[in-house]
């Protein structure tokens, strides 16, 4: 074999693997719209606004990110990736760069939201506040307007000028994998980092409470209710099995969503 048919070779395998990866890749975010449609269409389709609890309205907002998250930014990413060149420019760079951050930033933000939202929703089962996960709607709604809000200025610092942007030739290089230059660049991985670690830390302290407070919910949930009051126990133990089952969901979506952001977290380092 001379060596123009072991370039060609060679060639043609790196095609061929970029190929199966780049339609792997698609084919799992199809899924994962199809996946996050569910959950939209099960409460909004299902549950007026005023039925809702805190937790529905946090799983929509986060549905409607993963969705956002594919369909926005990762077309224009494909495309570039299975001509191997980068499409657009600087500002088609910029726009893939800053959605993408966004999107990934706030997903995490909301994610906190959720694990603190069902903190204290057991916090109020215990004091027997059958109807506090249904208020705090406009709280909610501002904490969710801020979170999306900082994750898009924390997105947006390179563009501002406090983080490293290079121009696009012919890719479009991930701004969290380049060197700061200028010490006011340090400023993106900074916010990088304070928003990473200080929402992992919430998730932490949460999942913990939450674990003691189910403890106690569970060693109490299915006691006796002969008493004077029947239907109030009755009642504290049906809103028990939901809160707990609730609870249980919000803590595997944190655990995995920080397992798939930790080593991104670690390589910021």
């Amino acid at each position: 074999m001379d060596i123009h048919s072991y370039g060609h070779k060679r060639h043609t395998e790196s095609a061929t693997y970029q190929e199966i990866s780049g339609s792997f890749t698609i084919i799992v975010e199809v899924l994962m719209i199809l996946v996050n449609c569910l959950p939209l269409f099960v409460i909004i389709r299902w549950k007026k606004y005023s039925e809702r609890t805190t937790t529905d309205d946090l799983i929509v907002v986060l549905s409607i990110l993963y969705i956002l998250s594919v369909l926005v930014p990762t077309p224009l990413g494909h495309l570039s990736y299975f001509r191997d060149k980068w499409y657009g420019g600087d500002t088609s760079c910029q726009f893939y760069q800053v959605t993408t951050n966004w999107f990934r930033l706030s997903t995490i933000f909301i994610v906190s939201i959720l694990c603190i939202d069902k903190s204290l929703a057991l916090h109020f089962y215990i004091k027997h506040n059958f109807t506090a996960r249904y208020h705090g709607k406009t709280k909610l709604i501002f904490a969710i307007f801020t979170a999306v809000t900082v994750a898009l200025i924390v997105s947006c610092f390179p563009v501002l000028g406090f983080g490293p942007l290079r121009k696009a030739q012919n890719k479009c290089g991930s701004w969290i994998n380049e060197e700061p230059v200028e010490p006011k660049e340090f400023a993106f991985i900074g916010a990088l980092l304070t928003s990473g670690y200080g929402n992992f830390l919430c998730a932490i302290i949460t999942n913990v409470s939450m674990v003691l407070n189910l403890k106690k919910v569970k060693r109490s949930l299915y006691r006796s209710n002969n008493g004077p009051n029947q239907r109030d126990e009755i009642r504290w133990q049906l809103e028990g099995v939901v809160v707990v089952h609730s609870v249980k969901m919000v803590m595997a979506v944190s655990i995995l969503l920080y397992i798939t952001w930790f080593p991104a977290l670690v390589s910021l380092f």
